[in-house]
């Protein structure tokens, strides 16, 4: 939904009320019924504080205004007593409008935790005492069916289970996890770090610790292997410094990594080999022998070709504020109680 989809108007009684630019799927549909066209309008209720249509234009004169979308993620600051722009230009996704509702029933006090599906069938209901026909109800319910709730609290049991099923996971207050990848054994995820939908991180062997700042890309695999005949041993950490980068495929079973390392595409590292800082593991490229990556090292071709660059590779400081601010709204977030 845009902030061109709607339009003021005044009717025959001068009442003002919104209505949708576009009502082609109404009318659509109504032809496909009685034939009689019709206009949704949202009037407004002077004097009120609920009034709908003065909520809606002061909502539209705070928003972002070079980002057409209507629904956008608010400022972490913010003073609502002063005019001016109260949100970010990001726009707000579908999982996170789907736990506004919840949120705010928490907040209040309420009794029962109302989700989206409620709010929305409410108004259906109120819908069908007025007489909308049928075929428009239908298609007005959309998603918000009677399986919209089933389906919702899937979705919430599925980013709880990650959490639930490893009570080893320890993930830092402002890290960002998402819920779709794997987590498994004792890790610590330090704060400011990024962990996108389908990375795996194991701690098979022994405990995994990474630093802050670490952003792990998506199928990215960081696992702390089990070597043959031994058994899992909690002084056998693998540790991770801060601001590394592991990208798309890749795989690090480095037992020590240290700071402004890049890894990059379907590049593979095995438990014998050590990274120091500012390394760089091009794309495909492998490293098995057991040695410690001088300071700077880039790796690269088909043959493992090296040479010293002569700084480290810079931090994704702004590329994780970005994911930071992004992720939360397409993804269910990862928390534990373990700090």
């Amino acid at each position: 939904m845009r902030r061109d989809s709607f339009i003021m108007c005044v009717d025959e009684n001068q009442r003002r009320y919104i209505a949708l630019k576009n009502q082609q799927m109404f009318n659509s549909l109504a032809d496909m019924t009685d034939g009689s066209r019709m206009q949704l309008r949202m009037y407004e209720m002077k004097g009120s504080p609920r009034c709908p249509v003065a909520s809606l234009l002061k909502y539209m004169r705070h928003i972002h205004p070079a980002l057409l979308r209507i629904w956008q993620r608010p400022r972490e600051t913010y003073r609502p007593s002063e005019p001016g722009v109260w949100y970010d230009m990001f726009p707000l996704g579908l999982t996170r409008l789907g736990r506004m509702m919840p949120q705010l029933s928490r907040l209040a006090g309420l009794s029962v935790t109302y989700r989206a599906c409620h709010v929305h069938n409410t108004a259906l209901r109120h819908l069908e005492l007025g007489g909308v026909p049928p075929l428009l109800l239908r298609e007005l319910r959309g998603r918000h069916g009677p399986n919209a709730e089933r389906a919702e609290r899937g979705a919430c049991r599925a980013m709880a289970r990650l959490v639930e099923n490893n009570p080893q996971l320890r993930i830092a207050p402002d890290a960002v996890v998402c819920s779709e990848c794997e987590l498994v054994g004792d890790v610590t995820i330090g704060p400011r770090s990024v962990v996108h939908t389908r990375a795996r991180i194991v701690a098979e062997g022994g405990p995994i610790v990474l630093g802050s700042a670490n952003l792990v890309e998506e199928q990215a695999q960081i696992i702390n292997r089990l070597p043959p005949g031994e058994t899992y041993s909690a002084e056998r950490v693998m540790h991770i410094g801060s601001n590394n980068v592991f990208e798309v495929d890749c795989r690090c079973e480095a037992l020590s990594v240290g700071d402004n390392n890049v890894l990059e595409c379907k590049s593979q590292v095995g438990p014998e080999t050590a990274i120091s800082n500012g390394c760089v593991v091009g794309a495909m490229c492998r490293l098995s022998n057991q040695e410690t990556l001088p300071e700077n090292t880039v790796v690269f071709g088909q043959e493992n070709r090296r040479r010293v660059q002569a700084e480290r590779p810079a931090p994704q400081a702004l590329q994780l504020d970005f994911l930071k601010k992004v992720l939360p709204n397409y993804h269910y977030l990862a928390v534990t109680s373990n700090k």
